[in-house]
């Protein structure tokens, strides 16, 4: 039996949780990651909001802050300004290593039962799914990549990976100016390039990447609706006693891992909630800051928050999960604790999915609010 203390530098009232996630893993037919800041704090990185709030020295100095930088106006008005901070970012992120939660993850995903296998999900514009090696074909980065450049006019809605030296270096003596005479240049026009990162009041946003993404993502949980659809005939056709209990949502089997995913912008949180408000779906929350549940989730059974920093939750569940699958057993408490119904599900659900899509697949670029990080 898995230990109730299974790991001692864990609070009490946690471990229930991690235990929770790491069985509904073990049962996982499909994975699905989506990740915040929080998912970079445990390597170094700001959130820009909240206890791990950090950004970039300059602008108080500047009297501004996240939200008046992050804005396409500096690369019209002061590109060399914007570039300095631009380039700030960039280099903080490919400097930075990725934790050890990342391949944990990736572990994970690997190990799930369906073909659809893993997708991830993330608002975060620092590549590190990608450093990770996570698929490209399974990615999708709603706020866009400082990976990636654009035309910031834009001329076109492509965007390219910047070469060596295309992220020009800061000014002599200078920590808020980029060297102007290095400043990148869109190939197809001539005007200057931006990163391809969907920023605060952006109509310029190059929409190219992130529609073909988005693309994918849609194209991903089609599959696990028709693998469901095939699932349920199955099932009707053998007309067995215990079918009803048996019969399967539109995405049955699905475990949704939401990682440092917070309040101010929440995509990520509000996709995550809505997909696993249908039959078999499952959600696992780690956030120490914003602990909170739908209501209806957690009184079913089908979500649980783990109140931990990113890699210690994901070091946690893995621990557990390794035992489980050597064969131990979780406490019958928590085993009760999670249980839920699968019957019940109705083919109105495949349109009720559909239906409530609309906003997620609606590019953020329609309201130009969102926030890039």
């Amino acid at each position: 039996m898995v230990d109730d203390s299974a790991d001692e530098s864990i609070a009490a009232d946690s471990v229930t949780a991690v235990q929770t996630a790491a069985r509904w893993l073990l049962e996982a037919e499909a994975l699905l990651v989506g990740s915040g800041a929080g998912m970079g704090v445990d390597a170094g990185l700001g959130t820009f909001r909240g206890t791990h709030a950090g950004v970039w020295p300059p602008l108080e100095r500047h009297g501004l802050d996240y939200a008046d930088v992050c804005q396409p106006r500096w690369f019209e008005e002061d590109p060399a300004f914007a570039w300095a901070f631009w380039g700030h970012c960039d280099r903080l992120y490919t400097q930075t290593q990725t934790h050890g939660g990342y391949d944990l993850v990736k572990q994970w995903a690997d190990q799930v039962k369906h073909k659809a296998g893993a997708f991830c999900l993330t608002t975060n514009i620092d590549g590190h799914w990608r450093k990770a090696g996570w698929p490209e074909r399974a990615l999708l980065e709603k706020h866009g990549s400082c990976r990636l450049l654009q035309c910031s006019k834009p001329c076109s809605d492509e965007a390219w990976p910047p070469a060596d030296g295309d992220v020009p270096p800061l000014a002599e003596e200078c920590d808020d100016r980029a060297e102007e005479a290095r400043l990148p240049l869109c190939p197809r026009c001539g005007a200057i390039a931006r990163p391809n990162v969907l920023m605060f009041g952006d109509s310029q946003f190059a929409v190219g990447q992130h529609q073909l993404q988005l693309a994918r993502y849609k194209d991903w949980l089609q599959g696990m609706r028709s693998k469901s659809k095939f699932q349920r005939r199955s099932l009707k056709g053998a007309a067995r006693r215990d079918a009803p209990e048996r019969s399967r949502g539109p995405l049955s089997g699905l475990v949704c891992v939401e990682i440092g995913a917070g309040v101010a912008v929440a995509t990520v949180r509000r996709e995550f909630e809505r997909l696993c408000g249908f039959e078999g779906a499952r959600l696992i929350r780690v956030n120490p800051e914003h602990t909170s549940l739908p209501k209806a989730l957690a009184c079913s059974g089908k979500a649980v928050c783990v109140p931990l920093g990113a890699h210690e939750a994901l070091r946690a569940i893995d621990a557990v999960l390794c035992k489980l699958r050597d064969g131990d057993k979780l406490p019958l408490r928590v085993r009760a604790s999670t249980a839920s119904t699968m019957a019940g599900a109705e083919e109105a659900d495949f349109g009720r999915l559909s239906s409530a899509e609309d906003d997620f697949f609606e590019p953020d670029v329609a309201t130009s609010k969102q926030h890039c990080k």
